[in-house]
């Protein structure tokens, strides 16, 4: 069992009841994080490395290209 301290009251929930409620959101949250600035800015920069990684050599402008179609193919999902 797991303690919630509100304003008042101390709810008690099993990790049961936590883990429904993980079910629940983890889908809203998956959809949040996916439209924050914050994460676009840090895949981007993910896909991009690893395009450059995968590809080795290769010019800017091709790397920007498919690094931008790698990033359209891709997506956070709750499972």
């Amino acid at each position: 069992m797991l303690s919630y301290k509100g304003s008042q009251e101390t709810t008690m929930l099993s990790t049961k009841s936590l883990n429904l409620l993980a079910d629940k959101i983890a889908p809203m949250v998956a959809d949040f994080i996916q439209n924050d600035q914050r994460f676009l800015d840090v895949m981007h920069d993910v896909v991009t490395d690893g395009v450059a990684d995968a590809l080795e050599e290769t010019d800017e402008e091709m790397l920007f290209e498919i690094s931008l179609m790698i990033f359209e193919r891709l997506a956070l999902v709750a499972v």
